[in-house]
């Protein structure tokens, strides 16, 4: 899906254009090859640079061609309750400015829908407005997820096997983000050295709190991981130490039981045997095994047996 925004300096809403024109903001959402083919041609772009676009894997990072300026980002993505980071690539040059994706864009979207002024015209505001929303969404993503590994924490005997399983889920989450993070960092340094994007004073300000967002996402993300094996060998260690004593008791009713379960085995043999002939025998015998019996218990509960 291809749209076209404008929107000068002072306008209050933003116009959607059936054919671009110059200070135009053109942003394309698709999957196929042959749209990024046709779209390359149409506004000159690097055709093998754009179908990176299409990769999930494609990690943070910022290149030049000719007068084109190709900066790579990523933004999470929530498809069926599973959330992975997919790029976005974000275009610029002396004409239009450009975000091609292979998916909904929700950042572009709220900021279409925000109050906050910008302008197409002013594409290195436009820049810092959308790496804003993009990082807006990861600091709600990653404090989402820190939140619940926290809830977790706190309730560590009640964790069940589906808390374990989400818990690899989000680790694999968590470690896909760190994996864009770092490389972001990269790219934040290249944007504030001048080199590659011109900058005003006021705009470096708010892409230096990015890249202080995007260092403390990384701290965050290593927090959270870590917390999160820290909690499965803490549950582990529980899990064990409850496991042994449950193995712990039943050895010591076993070697409680052990013994009468003897005397009654000798008892009930067709042999002569003392007391046989007793009346008073079968109370004789319940009364060791019971004393027996009582005797070890207290030496096991006070060995702490049971």
């Amino acid at each position: 899906m291809l749209k076209t925004y404008y929107k000068e300096i002072g306008d209050e809403k933003v116009t959607v254009l059936r054919d671009p024109r110059p200070g135009s903001w053109i942003s394309l959402e698709t999957s196929s090859e042959q749209d990024l083919k046709k779209f390359s041609k149409k506004f000159k772009l690097d055709e093998d640079i754009l179908k990176d676009v299409l990769d999930i894997y494609e990690a943070p990072r910022i290149e030049t061609d000719k007068n084109n300026v190709y900066l790579f980002m990523t933004f999470p993505n929530l498809e069926n309750e599973v959330t992975f980071p997919l790029p976005v690539l974000i275009v610029l040059n002396h004409d239009y400015i450009f975000t091609i994706s292979s998916r909904p864009m929700p950042f572009v979207e709220k900021l279409l829908k925000s109050e906050i002024p910008f302008s197409t015209v002013d594409k290195n505001e436009l820049l810092v407005r959308l790496l804003q929303n993009i990082y807006h969404q990861f600091n709600v993503f990653i404090h989402r997820f820190s939140r619940r590994i926290r809830q977790k924490g706190v309730q560590l005997e009640k964790i069940s096997n589906n808390d374990i399983v989400q818990f690899v889920n989000f680790e694999s989450v968590l470690n896909d983000f760190l994996f864009d993070f770092i490389p972001a960092s990269n790219v934040f340094t290249a944007l504030l050295s001048g080199k590659v994007v011109t900058f005003t004073k006021e705009q470096r300000v708010p892409i230096d709190d990015l890249m202080l967002s995007n260092n403390q996402l990384i701290e965050i993300a290593r927090s959270n991981l870590k917390n999160m094996v820290n909690i499965r060998e803490a549950y582990s260690t529980i899990m064990t130490n409850n496991l042994n004593r449950v193995i712990k008791t039943f050895t010591s009713l076993t070697v409680v039981l052990t013994i009468p379960t003897m005397i009654a085995s000798i008892y009930g043999m067709n042999v002569k045997l003392p007391f046989d002939q007793d009346p008073h025998a079968f109370i004789g015998i319940l009364s060791v095994i019971i004393i027996i019996s009582v005797v070890l218990v207290g030496v096991f509960f006070k060995k702490d047996w049971l």
